[in-house]
Order: structure tokens, then C-alpha cells, then sequence
């Protein structure tokens, strides 16, 4: 039996049973090999349209004349990036997590168009650099929801793991594969101002294959919900409810990455005036390369190996090693970088490295877990859309930081800096919230364990009992 975690927990049932979508439904259900392969392929090409429509744009070469009170379009177009992700996490915070199962296709299609054209189809115009920011403000608010309707599809399942690790391909690799494959358009003759939406249109097929597999999935099973909980709709007040109960386990780490995000944006917008002070050599391909690409695989496979963890509360803790362990990675690193061991070239790789185990776990999984550690029946959805809106507040404070510094502040001062202030800040956040989570934890646990008195006749707390004071955790006085 498959239950649906979006339609008030009612069966899904295909009506055209003889459809090639019911076929690819019907064939996943009976193989849990294909079950696990080809939404991980739909979900990791499909997020991929995102970064096709996002960050070719940023290999334009914006006139000198293309300026708004003295600053550069390029600029403008960051903090356009910065506000309209931000501004989308809100809405799609509301309403996401109430989309049904037969409006998420509907729902995708339309933001992966309007995202598309946005962001890419006037940055051929001549001059209009107020309508260029507004139209990367507004495409940027069409895509900010896109990730969220799509982790409804594999949220709640014991393989959800495996499935977050697929989006992470495209989140670690896919923006240094775009400006790859962006600049090789414009090597190819492609114009430079024309090339994001030439790019866009020759992915579109891929981006409309991968939607009509992803909608494919199965609803999560009797086991899935076993292992991960019920995923339902959630009200506001749920929703309210959920996050003042444990404000004090989501604030730590809602700060530290918020602060991650803004130094890794930061690094991302101007990589090549970084990378080009520290290596006092222009930057090769294989520099950003290997800036992303090794921390991201490690990251990946630490995620693909959380899988493994059936566990979800000791899966939690492991999410927490990883932001730990990523700043204490950076910090170690610059430590070393400062007293000349390393070079500059370890540098970069080993920040890429820190970065990519810091962020991993807020692509869903931690999120993910949250949830299913505290037995709230839910959605992780709106979670996600709330720790990333105060993510882009991180990223606007170090974009507005970067704008205001003195012309004397170097560029690799600003990196070094930036590091340092990343381990510090995910230290003290990443430990604070792994002792409130381990209390939750423990003290969930005890709800759920089970007493036999001398005549056996048992004594334990039913779930549905250990749910209700998992979700009061305010009123045992956890602090």
C-alpha cells in the first residue's frame, strides 16, 4: 500500500493505469534498485535547470557604461540574487507545504519557466539595467521555490538520504559545470550577453524529461513511514507551534548558516579576485575545479553513507560532526596556510572542503531528521524554506560587507578573514545545538521506552502519547 504525504494521507491511485507515467509508478514500486536510481537521476537533472537559469549570468561581461548610482551592474545583479531567494523562501515557506500531489508538476513547470525567462531573456538588452535588476530580483524569487516542491517528493522515505545526496551532485558540481559549459558557449562564438538563454533552451529537454520522472515516484510506503514518520500538511499554527517549541535547537543553527552561506556565496561571486590574490596567477579552470569538486564528493559520499543509519536521532548527531568538522577544517587549514605549510592552491581545496561538510547537512537531510527524531508528523518542507530564507540574510550582510569595505582591504584579506570568522561562528553554533539535539533526543527516548512490572502485564507510553509531549517540549522546561 503507498501512502500519500500530501493529499491528507489518502492513496494515491492512478487513473490511466495504461499512461507511461503509471507504467514508470508501477515498475519502481516492485524494484527498490530502480526505486533508488531513477529519482535520484530526475532529481539531481531537474534541480540542474536551476543553476543553468542562475549562474551562467554571471560570466557576462557587463559594459562599464551598465551602472546605477555608481555601483556595477554585476553587483546589482548579486544583491537582485541575494534579496529575490530571500524574498521567495517566504512564500514558498506558506504555501508550499500545501501543494497537493497532482498540482506539484503544474506547480514546477510554471516556476521553471518563469525562472527561466526571468533571469536570462533580457540580459541582451542594451543598457535597461533597472529592468534587468528587477527581472533577476523576480526570477530569483520564481526559482527560490523550486527546491522546495520538489524535496516534497522525496521527503519522509528511507531512502531520502540517497535522493538529497543526488541533489548535492548538482548542488556541489553543477554551478562550476555551468560557467564551464557557459564559457565554452562563448569560446564557440555564442555572444556573451546571449548565451545564458541560448544555454537554457538547449537544457530545456532535459529539464522536461527529468520533471515527468520525478513525478513518476511512488508515495512513500508502509516502511518509509515506519522509519522516517507520517510527512502530512501542516497548518501555520503547526508550523508556529513547531518552531517555538524548539527555537532553541534551531537557532544555532539557523546563525551558523546563515554565516556559512554568506561567506560561501561571497566566495562564489568572486572567486576570481580571490583566487587570483592568493595564487598571484590568474585562475585556471582547474582551480575552481578542484576548489568545489573534491569537498563535494566527500561531502556526497559522507551523505550516501548516512543512509546506512536507520537510526534518525543518531543520524542527527552524525549531521552535526559534519558542520562541526567542516569548520574545524577551514580553521585548520588558514592555521596552517598563515605559517606558510600549505600552499595556496591546499587552501583553496581544503576550504572548498570545509564548506561543502558544513553545508551538506541543511540540503534537507538535517531538516529531514529533525523531524523524524522529534516524532512530529509533518513536513520537513517548511523547514527548509525557513532556515534558507535566513540564509540569503547571511548572504545580503556579506555581499553589503564586501561593498562597504575600504579600498585598502585586499581580497585575500578578506578570504582569510572570512575563514576564520566561519570557524568560529559554526564552533560555538555547531556545539550548542548538538547538546540541546542530544537532550531532545534523550528525553524522546524516554517517552518511547518501555516498563514490564513483575506481572507482566507492561507499562508503556503509546506513541500517539510519546508524539504529544515530543511536540510540548516548552513545557518540560528544555533549555
Amino acid at each position: 500500500m503507498e501512502i500519500d504525504n500530501s493529499d491528507n494521507n489518502t492513496e494515491y491511485i492512478d487513473v490511466n493505469n495504461d499512461t507511461l507515467k503509471a507504467k514508470l509508478r508501477n515498475t519502481m514500486s516492485k524494484s527498490s534498485t530502480l526505486m533508488i536510481i531513477l529519482p535520484s537521476i530526475a532529481i539531481a537533472l531537474s534541480y540542474m535547470g536551476t543553476y543553468v537559469a542562475k549562474y551562467p549570468l554571471f560570466l557576462v561581461e557587463y559594459s562599464d557604461d551598465d551602472v546605477l548610482f555608481n555601483i556595477p551592474l554585476k553587483d546589482w545583479l548579486s544583491y537582485a540574487f541575494t534579496v529575490g531567494f530571500f524574498i521567495g523562501k517566504w512564500p514558498a515557506y506558506k504555501f508550499v507545504p500545501s501543494i497537493t500531489r497532482a498540482q506539484r508538476p503544474k506547480v514546477l513547470i510554471v516556476l521553471f519557466v518563469l525562472t527561466s525567462i526571468l533571469l536570462t531573456g533580457l540580459l541582451p538588452l542594451q543598457g535597461h539595467v533597472p529592468i534587468k535588476i528587477l527581472s533577476v530580483l523576480f526570477g530569483c524569487i520564481c526559482c527560490s521555490a523550486i527546491f522546495g516542491v520538489e524535496f516534497l517528493y522525496f521527503e519522509g522515505r528511507a531512502n531520502g538520504d540517497l535522493y538529497i545526496g543526488a541533489v548535492n551532485i548538482t548542488v556541489f558540481f553543477g554551478s562550476s559545470l555551468c560557467r564551464a559549459i557557459g564559457a565554452a558557449l562563448i569560446r564557440g562564438g555564442v555572444k556573451d550577453n546571449l548565451m545564458p538563454f541560448f544555454f537554457v533552451i538547449l537544457y530545456s529537454p532535459i529539464t522536461a524529461i527529468s520533471l515527468y520522472c520525478l513525478d513518476a515516484i511512488p508515495n512513500p510506503n508502509t516502511s518509509d513511514v515506519a522509519a522516517m514518520g507520517e510527512r502530512t500538511i501542516m497548518s501555520s499554527q503547526e508550523k508556529s507551534a513547531f518552531i517555538s517549541n524548539y527555537i532553541k535547537g534551531l537557532s544555532p543553527l539557523l546563525i551558523g548558516y546563515a554565516y556559512a552561506c554568506g561567506f560561501r556565496f561571497l566566495r562564489d561571486f568572486y572567486a576570481f579576485e580571490c583566487y587570483r590574490v592568493l595564487l598571484k596567477r590568474e585562475p585556471e579552470p582547474i582551480d575552481y575545479l578542484l576548489a568545489d569538486w573534491i569537498g563535494g564528493l566527500i561531502a556526497i559520499t559522507s551523505l550516501f553513507a548516512m543512509s546506512r543509519v536507520k537510526d534518525s536521532g543518531r543520524a542527527l548527531m552524525l549531521l552535526h560532526c559534519l558542520f562541526i568538522g567542516g569548520a574545524t577544517i577551514v580553521g585548520v587549514a588558514v592555521f596552517l596556510f598563515e605559517r606558510e605549510i600549505i600552499t595556496p592552491e591546499i587552501l583553496i581545496i581544503l576550504v572548498g572542503l570545509g564548506l561543502s561538510l558544513s553545508i551538506t547537512p541543511f540540503s534537507g537531510s538535517l531538516f529531514d531528521r529533525i523531524m523524524a527524531s522529534t516524532r512530529t508528523k509533518g513536513t520537513a518542507t517548511f523547514l527548509i524554506n525557513f532556515g534558507d530564507a535566513f540564509a540569503y540574510i547571511g548572504v545580503f550582510l556579506s555581499l553589503a560587507y564586501k561593498t562597504s569595505r575600504s579600498d585598502d582591504v585586499s581580497y585575500q584579506e578578506l578570504f582569510i578573514t572570512g575563514c576564520k570568522a566561519f570557524t568560529l561562528i559554526l564552533l560555538s553554533t555547531g556545539i550548542l545545538s548538538t547538546i540541546y539535539w542530544a537532550r531532545v533526543i534523550k528525553i524522546i527516548a524516554g517517552y518511547e521506552t518501555v516498563e514490564v512490572d513483575d506481572d507482566n502485564t507492561g507499562l508503556a507510553l503509546t506513541q500517539e502519547t510519546a508524539t504529544q509531549e515530543s511536540q510540548s517540549l516548552e513545557e518540560h522546561k528544555i533549555s
